[in-house]
């Protein structure tokens, strides 16, 4: 019987897309409602239509998470290890604006077109403060969302653990008929010989190496 982690494992993509869906439509929906409940604070009739804080908090939500592959993308290419600080600050400096660029405009195409349906018109506002207000809270966002990425792709190799090939020399560069497989797992590392990986599983992006009854994923696929 397969474990929950092979279950997790097969099935990583969208167990990420709903936990990555469900936390911003309830952070859209607790943003909407207390929008609702401050304007009914100060008065028994709302000044807007019901639905305009649903579209409003709704329209960014949606324009970040499709953006959230990207974000993942910039972290696989332009890793945070500490080399090369002031570059890798300058890169994800730039990154948040371009980021913030494109969170605006589809946020506020999609509300131009739910008024639009509404046959009511959208206005953005003054171009300059928007702009900086935006980014202001698109920063932060940014950075959130970074930290998140990190803090699961580290919490989730402490728990399944990750084998990768070991090379030779001060250089580590791999040998070419390499024999050992450096274990990392719930924090401990050890070392194991290629000719005890008893079989191969494949498991969604990892492929399983089964090693005396235990099981060390490694981030790769059989095809």
């Amino acid at each position: 019987m397969k474990s929950k982690l092979q279950h997790y494992q097969k099935y990583q993509n969208q167990y990420e897309f709903l936990m990555v869906f469900s936390f911003f439509a309830i952070n859209a929906n607790i943003l909407a409602t207390s929008v609702i409940m401050e304007a009914y604070r100060r008065s028994d009739i709302l000044a807007f239509e019901l639905w305009k804080p649903f579209a409003a908090e709704y329209t960014s939500a949606i324009s970040i998470l499709l953006l959230i592959p990207a974000l993942s993308w910039l972290i696989k290419v332009v890793p945070l290890n500490g080399k090369r600080i002031g570059k890798t600050f300058t890169i994800y400096l730039t990154a948040s604006v371009i980021f913030s660029s494109f969170h605006i405009s589809m946020m506020v195409g999609l509300r131009k077109f739910i008024y639009w349906m509404q046959d009511l018109t959208y206005t953005f506002g003054d171009l300059s403060f928007e702009l900086l207000y935006e980014y202001r809270k698109d920063l932060f966002g940014f950075v959130f969302i970074i930290i998140a990425i990190k803090s699961y792709q580290f919490t989730l190799s402490r728990i399944q653990g990750e084998a990768s090939l070991i090379g030779d020399g001060e250089n580590n560069v791999l040998p070419t008929n390499c024999e050992r497989l450096l274990i990392k797992k719930f924090g401990k590392e050890f070392i194991i010989k290629i000719a005890d990986v008893e079989w191969l599983e494949s498991s969604g992006n990892y492929v399983n190496l089964h090693i005396k009854g235990r099981i060390y994923p490694t981030r790769s696929t059989l095809s």
